[in-house]
């Protein structure tokens, strides 16, 4: 990221939620910079990417398993790796907002203290 010219401290997250895919979880003000230090050296963007679609899920175990169950488990692995990051509220609305959280966890996220 340092030869990107980002500043790390404005990444809340990074992730790896598919083969080379790389989930970089900024606040929105920070977007149009990010963008902009990712298009100078051509480096593709994806500005849609379903985090939860069961085409993502390509450990082999899981190739004989049902569209309804690959796309379950695919949910389940995206909650484990997100689980940590949901406890921020605004960041909570916007997972729930877009369908990638159970509305259990969000209603237990936005009843905390």
């Amino acid at each position: 990221f340092c030869s990107l010219k980002i500043n790390t401290s404005r990444v809340l997250d990074i992730s790896y939620p598919s083969r080379n895919i790389t989930g970089i979880l900024v606040h929105q003000y920070y977007l149009p910079h990010i963008n902009t230090m990712l298009q100078e050296p051509n480096i593709p963007t994806l500005k849609s990417f379903d985090p939860i679609h069961p085409d993502n899920l390509k450990d082999p175990k899981y190739k004989s398993c049902s569209e309804p169950e690959r796309s379950n488990i695919s949910k389940q692995c995206h909650r484990q790796r997100s689980q940590p990051l949901i406890l921020i509220t605004k960041i909570a609305r916007f997972f729930s907002s877009k369908g990638w959280m159970d509305q259990s966890d969000f209603d237990h996220i936005m009843s905390s203290p």
